[in-house]
């Protein structure tokens, strides 16, 4: 539990960034009056009554503990507690800003809270730190790219139930608070009576739940120099494998797989769209290669076919990472590979050299007509993710 200091500390910043929040939620008609830029994101207004539950799952069981002793009665608890299973997931109840949070690498894990519009605040305490089905301490239970910062939605995910802190001999549960900060002093408010109507949702912002990184689950990637990259595109969710324990990762990654690639990690859906090719019809990623195309970031073989079939090159590659991470293509050739000359995809590769996303395959070569294998792209895709 952070201590009394630490929210002291904190309650100035939480008193700004509701006001701020608060200015953004007034519209984009006044944001434009005042020469801000009107798409800014428009937060709901905090209401204790229209919270969602902050779990996935059932609401029993669930208890009154706000009152209940701590520290020898020296103080109250100040916040409900719910009983729950490791690595049930966790949601926002509200939109807001993530403010404040602790994770493994600060060693000050797990938790964070979130500022919402009116002069709230709420907090969730005790997410998992462990590597799931152990206690070893060496997990992370907030959710990938929720930093200090973020702006969250009601219903997102931003969690898993865990043991850590001092929860650690006390069960696996979710400390969840409420703060209010309007009369000029944080007063606690007890969720309970809130919890008891709160809406449960069956999966995060409405999507599939997903599942929290357990490490690599294939049987045929042990020693390849790319295994940690291999690993981040599963926790991505980026890769599900060739097979339930494989992701054959010295064979070629194709054009279709590439695709999937692309479409699994910006999170698209299946639109109305009709494929512009004749040749991905009835196709597993047919549904994949039409969106990402819809998009501008995916392309055709040839003028009506798309090859979903054919291993993707070096420089096909280029193209797409270049689209889907945003790279930003350079104003004239920067010459760095002696074998790209009059390339169509030249601009792609100088890019991505540019960031650091590849290094050629020799000091002077780019190597563009080559087959990409499957554990390389997830070298190229992560680095690409990171930027």
């Amino acid at each position: 539990m952070p201590c009394s200091g630490e929210l002291r500390q904190n309650r100035a910043i939480a008193l700004l960034m509701a006001v701020v929040v608060t200015f953004t939620a007034l519209g984009a008609s006044t944001a434009t009056a005042q020469g801000a830029d009107p798409a800014a994101p428009v937060l709901e207004q905090f209401d204790l009554n229209s919270m969602v539950f902050p779990l996935i799952g059932d609401r029993d069981p669930l208890s009154d503990s706000f009152d209940d002793c701590r520290s020898g009665c020296s103080r109250t608890h100040g916040a409900t507690d719910i009983m729950r299973p490791k690595m049930l997931p966790v949601v926002a109840v509200a939109d807001g800003v993530v403010s404040w949070m602790g994770t493994v690498e600060e060693g000050n894990c797990c938790y964070l809270f979130i500022d919402h519009p009116g002069d709230y605040k709420t907090g969730y305490i005790h997410l998992n730190n462990d590597t799931p089905g152990t206690d070893d301490g060496l997990g992370n239970g907030i959710a990938e790219g929720i930093t200090e910062g973020t702006i969250v939605r009601k219903g997102q995910l931003i969690g898993w139930v865990g043991d850590s802190g001092n929860a650690e001999y006390a069960g696996s549960h979710l400390h969840f608070e409420i703060r209010y900060y309007g009369n000029g002093y944080e007063e606690r408010i007890n969720p309970y009576p809130y919890l008891l109507t709160a809406p449960i949702l069956s999966a995060p912002g409405g999507a599939p739940v997903p599942q929290p990184f357990v490490g690599s689950s294939f049987t045929d990637d042990d020693g390849s120099p790319h295994e940690a990259d291999i690993e981040r595109l599963v926790e991505l969710g980026v890769t599900r494998g060739c097979s339930a324990t494989e992701y054959c990762p010295q064979e070629s990654i194709t054009r279709g797989q590439m695709a999937a690639f692309v479409y699994r990690y910006l999170g698209m859906s299946e639109g109305d769209q009709p494929s512009p090719y004749i040749d991905t019809d009835g196709h597993l990623f047919s549904a994949e290669i039409a969106a990402i195309t819809a998009a501008g970031i995916g392309f055709g073989c040839g003028e009506f076919d798309y090859c979903p079939d054919a291993p993707l090159t070096r420089q096909e590659m280029a193209r797409f990472l270049v689209g889907t991470f945003d790279i930003p293509v350079l104003p004239s050739p920067s010459g760095v590979f002696d074998d790209i000359a009059a390339n169509p995809f030249t601009t792609y590769i100088e890019a991505i050299e540019a960031v650091g996303v590849t290094l050629g395959c020799t000091d002077t070569s780019y190597c563009p007509d080559q087959p990409v294998t499957r554990e390389q792209m997830a070298s190229f895709f992560v680095r690409g993710h990171d930027l």
